[in-house]
């Protein structure tokens, strides 16, 4: 797998092919429900956690070439409770981070980047757990997501240009090339701890 930004866009791009109608429709309906919402006061805030723990499930479905629906944006509303929590937590640290001269907060969001991906890998896990098993895959891999970011903001400025349309496809398209981010550091990982067995075994030959 190619390691850098350009690579893993790329990628993602390719793995969007054939699915950007359903994509652009549950961006759509995600922007709509949030604008909706903002007539309630904290709705919003309520709902994004759900939402983007739905949006992750679909990108991580579109990533592993598996079947997706509109309708799997809704799937993060079965686990409500977690995904909130997960939210709350999460704006709450970086918030503090921000107080704390910017970068921490920086630092945080970073490090929290993983989070909707391993709860939608995983519904069972705990809120806590999820946050701190992302804090824990995005060491040594922040600065490769912050040059992600990077491209985002150019691609967004690029579709300032369009008018807004282009943010049609590049808010899917996000989730796709993190989910591809969330994929890599996990085969990495998995790699890692398989090297480590094997030269634990060869000390005991």
């Amino acid at each position: 797998m190619e390691n850098s930004d350009s690579g893993l866009f790329k990628q993602a791009f390719d793995d969007a092919k054939g699915n950007w109608g359903i994509l652009v429709v549950a961006g759509i309906i995600s922007f709509a429900i949030s604008a909706v919402s903002s007539i309630i006061p904290f709705l919003p805030f309520v709902i994004a956690g759900p939402l983007t723990l739905g949006f992750s499930i679909i990108a991580l479905n579109v990533v592993r070439s598996e079947e997706i629906r509109v309708e799997q944006l809704f799937d993060g509303f079965s686990s409500f409770g977690s995904a909130l929590a997960a939210y709350v937590l999460m704006i709450l640290a970086i918030m503090c981070g921000f107080m704390l001269l910017i970068i921490p907060g920086i630092i945080l969001a970073v490090a929290f980047s993983m989070t909707f991906y391993i709860m939608a890998d995983n519904r069972s896990i705990s809120p806590v757990d999820a946050l701190k098993k992302s804090m824990e895959m995005m060491k040594g891999y922040k600065l490769d997501l912050l040059l992600i970011l990077l491209g985002f903001t150019l691609l967004g400025i690029a579709c300032v240009l369009t008018l807004g349309i282009g943010f049609l496809f590049l808010i899917p398209f996000q989730y796709i090339v993190m989910a591809k981010f969330y994929e890599k550091i996990k085969m990495e990982e998995v790699a890692e701890i398989r090297m480590d067995g094997e030269a634990l075994d060869s000390d005991f030959v």
